[in-house]
């Protein structure tokens, strides 16, 4: 990004995305030092590159855009647990029982396939064939209606409805590929379904994204996480170069080793060979834990 801003591309052409508040302010603050001078925080009438997370993100183009979505400008979001009381409301009123049908795990559900990019539609249709699936998507359908009563959208919505919104209007679309033209992510290997779909198309048809990812660090399947969005990234964006980053600064040669020979038992991922030029390190220990308090205390 550094690089791009002294070759004289315009800052508020950039767009990077990251996982966590803490990674973008650490992206921000690393770019500064860079620069060798501040950077305004991105809004509307700053032109500045726009860093932050997917769900800021989603929450810029959904705030640009409440009044076609018919929204105010300032919606609420839900936390988990908003959503989850909403759930509970809504399982009592169908005089579901708590043990069989737990909110959390109907949350869960809905989550999952928001994620996965899956519409109510798709899912009753193509997914809801036990009694789990079909008592998820009812409530479903009857969440979806309080969430948007109460002039809010809770924190999957932030990305499925920012792509929903891209696909159903083709002017809003191009009007965000015009301003960001260089996009960047961070952590791609831990993108799911929707995050992978809203990237593709803001990339448009210059197809302008420099992504950092790694097979071997692929570590939330449980939240839709899906490895082959670095897998089928090539095939995607044709013509991309890769670049393998196998120089290690944090780890000693010895765990780096043990790390190379475990990781490469599995078969999805890029051939590599991680190296330090730091010293070996001490030899590994093994230490078996009688159970998580003797294993803690171990560690301490």
């Amino acid at each position: 990004i550094a690089r791009l801003i002294e070759k004289g591309v315009l800052p508020e052409h950039i767009l990077a995305v990251t996982f966590t508040n803490k990674a973008s302010r650490e992206m921000r603050d690393r770019l500064q030092t860079l620069l060798g001078y501040p950077l305004e925080r991105f809004s509307s009438r700053n032109p500045s590159p726009f860093i932050g997370t997917f769900h800021s993100l989603g929450i810029l183009i959904l705030r640009e855009n409440a009044k076609l979505l018919g929204m105010p400008v300032h919606f609420s979001i839900l936390d988990r647990d908003d959503s989850v009381s909403i759930i509970k409301r809504i399982a009592k009123d169908l005089s579901l029982d708590p043990k069989r049908f737990p909110a959390s795990a109907l949350l869960n559900a809905i989550s999952k396939n928001k994620g996965e990019s899956v519409s109510l539609q798709e899912f009753r249709n193509e997914y809801a064939h036990d009694t789990f699936s079909k008592t998820a998507a009812l409530v479903w359908e009857r969440y979806e209606t309080e969430v948007h009563k109460e002039k809010a959208y809770d924190f999957d919505d932030l990305l499925s409805k920012t792509v929903e919104l891209l696909q159903r209007h083709p002017d809003v679309l191009e009007s965000y590929q015009r301003r960001w033209t260089y996009l960047h992510v961070d952590e791609y290997q831990d993108t799911n379904t929707v995050q992978y779909e809203l990237i593709r198309l803001l990339s448009g048809s210059v197809r302008n994204v420099c992504i950092v990812g790694d097979h071997d660090q692929c570590i939330y399947t449980w939240r839709s996480a899906d490895i082959r969005n670095l897998e089928k990234f090539e095939k995607e964006f044709s013509g991309t170069k890769v670049v393998t980053l196998e120089e290690n600064y944090r780890s000693t040669q010895t765990i780096l080793t043990a790390a190379n020979d475990a990781i490469k038992q599995n078969s999805v991922r890029k051939e590599k060979n991680l190296f330090t030029k730091g010293n070996d390190g001490e030899k590994i220990d093994v230490y078996m834990g009688a159970n998580e308090v003797d294993e803690s205390a171990w560690i301490a």
